[in-house]
């Protein structure tokens, strides 16, 4: 009988469901939520091919993550994880960063960003190795088939390490060094493909501050001809407006109620913003302040990813500067 050489077959990524709130015992393992790309890493006879989230083919994007090759001591392997673009002034990982490497496929500004904008390729799963599925194993020992790999010749690849516990010592990284979050894992559990399992669960870091109302962005689909989102922003050290960006998740339609009544009392015809805003925003005199949270702050000093909270009628408006 001739010998049977089983062929990778390119899968789609397992994902984790957001919670609030930590889920605790050493039932789990924790490790860090990294702010990439979620990518799979295939290597194939002395070949390495990358998918994303949705199993498309961004190999071309990333040729620094493909010079490792027959590196791994086996020619037949598939492992999940992200591509990260790491700041290097910061030494963390920056979104902001990698969106200049995401869609880029023209060979010679790949070539060009890849020595001005590398990435790195951060394992975090084995799911095939050496012509033998891996999926159905635990955590730990899919963890444990990682780790063993040869991490120290591969150039642009590494496997963090991961907790086993509360996560508080996973946590106390996350806050030290203003990362995205943690996930935390099922140390029992099969790697599920395609689906978003409880049995993985992300908690993200989040800030939150107040802000001033300038103004307001009509809204689209079920809130056509309501209030879509508001133009929110902080006072600088000049006693300037600096616009933020605009926010229009977190609300309950009372919210939105509540507020196209309030903004229409208070409109004006001229931004009282000193920076630009975007186009068609309807301005208002800056007396409301607001409690936001949101991810982080970008290096244009607007806020990702903010979600409204809620009024807050005891703050002065002249008082709301940047905080983080």
């Amino acid at each position: 009988m001739g010998h049977i050489r089983v062929v990778l077959v390119w899968m789609l990524p397992m994902l984790a469901t957001l919670r609030e709130h930590q889920p605790v015992g050493d039932g789990w393992a924790w490790e860090l939520k990294w702010d990439g790309v979620r990518a799979m890493a295939h290597v194939h006879n002395g070949v390495v091919r990358f998918s994303n989230r949705t199993g498309g083919d961004i190999t071309l994007g990333y040729p620094e993550l493909c010079s490792v090759r027959r590196n791994f001591g086996t020619d037949d392997l598939l492992l999940d994880g992200e591509i990260v673009a790491i700041d290097p002034t910061t030494g963390r990982p920056s979104f902001q960063r990698l969106q200049s490497r995401m869609h880029v496929r023209e060979a010679e500004r790949v070539h060009e960003l890849s020595a001005t904008t590398p990435t790195t390729f951060i394992a975090f799963d084995a799911l095939h190795r050496a012509g033998t599925s891996l999926i159905d194993r635990s955590y730990l020992e899919r963890r444990e088939i990682l780790q063993s790999l040869p991490w120290e010749e591969l150039p642009s690849w590494t496997a963090p390490p991961h907790q086993i516990g509360d996560g508080a010592s996973t946590w106390t990284i996350v806050e030290q060094f203003a990362l995205e979050g943690a996930v935390a894992k099922r140390v029992d559990s099969r790697y599920e493909v395609g689906r978003r399992s409880p049995n993985w669960i992300k908690v993200k870091r989040t800030l939150s501050q107040s802000f001033v109302v300038g103004g307001w962005l009509p809204g689209t689909g079920k809130r056509a001809g309501r209030v879509g989102s508001l133009c929110i922003g902080v006072y600088n050290d000049n006693g300037e407006l600096n616009s933020v960006g605009n926010v229009g998740s977190g609300f309950r339609d009372d919210d939105i109620d509540h507020f196209g009544a309030a903004l229409a009392r208070i409109a004006r015809a001229t931004s009282p913003f000193q920076n630009p805003v975007q186009r068609d925003t309807l301005f208002v005199e800056p007396l409301i302040v607001i409690e936001a949270k949101f991810s982080e702050w970008t290096d244009n000093a607007t806020l990702r990813h903010p979600v409204y909270l809620r009024v807050t009628n005891d703050t002065d408006p002249g008082s709301v500067h940047r905080v983080a």
